[in-house]
């Protein structure tokens, strides 16, 4: 990511909300040459990656919440 990557497959996803989002962030980075592909993510029905991602959306979501209540 550092050199130019444009293509991004997760075959696990992190807990941290945070590492999720800032491999997001480095593919959109000012300066990115190639058309970039965001996250393409490979999550089976009834495991543990599937309550990894719906960690990962409460977690965004109540983030959300808390950093727009005053707008």
């Amino acid at each position: 990511l550092q050199f130019g990557g444009s293509k991004l497959v997760r075959c696990s996803l992190p807990w941290s909300l945070d590492w999720y989002e800032q491999v997001v962030l480095r593919f959109a980075r000012e300066g990115q040459k190639a058309p970039y592909t965001l996250s393409h993510e490979t999550v089976a029905k009834n495991t543990v990656e599937t309550r990894v991602q719906a960690a990962l959306v409460g977690k965004a979501f109540t983030q959300d919440a808390v950093f727009s209540w005053r707008s």
